[in-house]
């Protein structure tokens, strides 16, 4: 099992880490020293969105170290009428699909951090609903 430093970094208005367009908007966006300070270029990046992923990737160009680096889950237009959990399972979006995703980027195994049920819920055989009854674990 891989341990590695990590850190959450909440982004509210992330069109500040965008490559500004012109120089009035460079005024507003974060510096080129503010971006290398939070976001170092080492470090794989998993964005979680509440919104269309390749969307929030263009945005943060300036962060991007490469599809093995920077990888987005988000909205991928699944879904209709489910609770938060069906909503997202629907996209992708679980806790068990940003640990698998994690794993990934991580080189290493998603068994192990997903024990067989939970890896068989997000493959699809399996009913979803392991991933949300904690006490079964």
């Amino acid at each position: 099992m891989c341990w590695c430093p990590e850190a959450v970094i909440a982004t509210l208005e992330r069109g500040r880490l965008r490559t500004p367009r012109d120089r009035i908007e460079a005024g507003f966006v974060a510096s080129d020293e503010l971006i290398t300070e939070a976001f170092s270029s080492m470090l794989p990046r998993l964005v979680v969105t509440h919104s269309r992923p390749e969307t929030v990737l263009g945005v943060l160009r300036r962060i991007d170290g490469g599809p093995s680096n920077l990888t987005a889950l988000g909205y991928i237009n699944r879904g209709g009428t489910f609770d938060l959990e069906g909503m997202l399972f629907a996209n992708h979006c679980t806790w068990a699909y940003i640990v698998q995703q994690s794993a990934i980027m991580l080189r290493d195994k998603p068994s192990d951090f997903l024990n067989e049920e939970e890896r068989a819920a997000l493959a699809g055989p399996r009913s979803p609903g392991v991933l949300y009854d904690r006490s079964l674990a």
